[in-house]
């Protein structure tokens, strides 16, 4: 097994960008959904195309069948400029209770990015 020598700029280009981190100004808006309805299949695939057709990706999530019932709760990353129409697009989804809470941490221009206390 032979190494090749290689210069320390093509050994770090084999590998990928890091992903950008956020900024003082984020152009993203994070939102903790809480829906509760009548159980039917397709509900969680509804729920997540009204996220992805805005641009917007689900993190964490925890489901619960109680009953008849069904309960989600996610944490929502969209862009912050569709944030207000997927809220909208979430309170129209018919036979479920939706609660949208903004979760984006708040922002201190001295001290930087801080979380908001839950």
């Amino acid at each position: 097994f032979l190494m090749r020598k290689q210069s320390r700029s093509s050994f770090f280009s084999q590998f990928p960008s890091p992903t950008p981190q956020k900024t003082l100004f984020s152009t993203t808006s994070d939102i903790v959904v809480n829906a509760l309805g009548t159980d039917r299949p397709g509900i969680v695939s509804d729920l997540t195309k009204s996220v992805t057709d805005l641009g917007g990706s689900v993190g964490d999530s925890h489901s619960t069948k109680l009953g008849a019932d069904f309960s989600l709760t996610m944490l929502i990353h969209v862009p912050s400029n569709s944030a207000e129409s997927l809220k909208a697009s979430l309170h129209n989804m018919e036979g479920m209770s939706i609660n949208c809470i903004d979760a984006t941490p708040a922002v201190d221009s001295n001290l930087g990015t801080k979380s908001k206390g839950f």
